[in-house]
């Protein structure tokens, strides 16, 4: 028993250490790794859906204590939610922003919290985005991306096409043609209004 004990703790420090060891060689930042991104993502989603999940148990539903509970939730968790954007940066930061929009939809404490992501997110420093040119100039930066973090995904017909539609997309005169067409198909419900070019 202990020497198994032995081989597997041996095992799992060396698979450690040679890790720790490719990604200081590598000088990668544990942030741009997935595994670390969405992990912190999926912890800040535990925390909140459990914060969630206990704050009301003793407290009677539509109550004055109910509601001053329910904001300071949903505070809390809105702000968990921004240090999580601002953290993984990128993409969190985008749905962030996009989250801090919908106050049609989100409770204000969301939508208030999550706006400083408009004018307030974290930037990358001239240092980091020198970098990035320097290793990505000429090389198919989004391919290689989606590629790495998507690896069985496959999307090269979406390349293929936008490389087919783009030219299309950007002739502002065959755009205004499709207007008329549409325009003329829908001609019979005086209800919809087509802009067409002039």
């Amino acid at each position: 028993m202990a020497g198994r004990l032995l081989k597997v703790s041996s095992l799992a420090t060396a698979v450690f250490a040679s890790s720790g060891f490719y990604l200081y060689s590598r000088q990668l930042d544990l942030n741009d790794l997935s595994v670390v991104r969405f992990g912190r993502a999926a912890a800040t989603t535990a925390v909140i859906s459990y914060d969630y999940l206990t704050a009301f148990k003793h407290v009677e539903h539509g109550t004055d204590e109910y509601w001053a509970i329910k904001s300071k939730v949903h505070r809390r968790s809105a702000e968990r939610l921004r240090d999580l954007c601002c953290a993984n940066r990128g993409t969190f930061i985008k749905v962030g922003q996009h989250l801090g929009a919908l106050d049609y939809l989100l409770p204000e404490e969301y939508t208030s919290t999550l706006k400083v992501l408009h004018s307030r997110a974290p930037q990358s420093s001239m240092e980091e985005i020198q970098q990035v040119i320097r290793e990505d100039l000429g090389k198919e930066v989004l391919v290689r991306a989606v590629h790495w973090l998507f690896p069985d995904f496959a999307f090269m017909w979406l390349v293929e096409e936008a490389k087919k539609n783009m030219p299309l997309e950007l002739d502002f005169l065959n755009e205004g043609l499709n207007a008329v067409k549409v325009s003329n198909m829908l001609a019979d419900f005086p209800f919809l209004k087509v802009h067409t070019l002039n």
